[in-house]
């Protein structure tokens, strides 16, 4: 028991503690997810993390614009939901799965709403798979005329044989535990006035061409 001893079990010890916690939840990790829009016709289905096989990505698209005076139909709703896909091995538990998103026009602003999906359990081919589904955003709602830009990252939560819980969250460019303040999944629509809008824009705009008219007939 030298003191040299000594400081070599300590190290060991340490290393031990930073690496065998790492192994023991490794056994998780982030399936193909997406985020899919229904606009009032149907699903359009976009990729996060996917293999391409759904629309296009959701990173910088445009979703379309939107007229909410229109009733039903396409380009009259448009509902933000997502698939959340993980897996796991046994020694694993999923808690939670989560998509967060926030709705600002101009400037980033605002703070990110959470949308929990219960964990679906074997939903794939595997026996470790695991599915939420985050649903029923309204991305329309309260919203005035304008372009708007949506915010999107995912989360899930987990716990091991012997520790957790914890969250990882997955992002443009990969995944991490710590939440992100940047590089979310980022796309635009456009909502656009309602046909009585336009009524009210057009008979203001003949009532000041009428008066300017009239001031400059009263003039000569």
């Amino acid at each position: 028991n030298s003191p040299l001893m000594k400081k070599l079990l300590l190290a060991a010890a340490v290393m031990a503690a930073a690496f065998f916690p790492q192994i023991s939840h490794a056994a998780t990790g982030w399936n193909s997810s997406y985020n899919y829009i229904y606009n009032g016709a149907a699903d359009v289905v976009y990729d996060l993390n996917g293999s391409g096989q759904a629309s296009g990505n959701f990173n910088n698209s445009n979703l379309g614009t939107y007229d909410t005076s229109l009733g039903s139909g396409q380009g009259s709703s448009l509902f933000l939901n997502s698939q959340i896909n993980a897996w796991q091995t046994d020694t694993d538990n999923y808690s939670n799965f989560s998509l967060w998103y926030r709705v600002y026009s101009g400037t980033p602003s605002g703070t990110f709403t959470q949308v929990s999906a219960p964990v679906i359990t074997s939903p794939g081919p595997n026996a470790g798979d695991r599915r939420g589904i985050a649903s029923g955003v309204n991305l329309l709602q309260d919203r005035a005329n304008g372009t708007y830009t949506v915010e999107t990252y995912l989360s899930r939560t987990w716990s091991w044989s012997g520790g957790g819980p914890l969250t990882d969250y997955l992002f443009v460019g990969g995944s991490g535990t710590t939440e992100p303040t940047s590089n979310y999944f980022t796309a635009t629509y456009e909502v656009i006035p309602e046909p009585s809008t336009y009524a009210l824009l057009t008979l203001a705009a003949a009532g000041l061409g009428a008066h300017v008219i009239r001031r400059r007939r009263s003039r000569r």
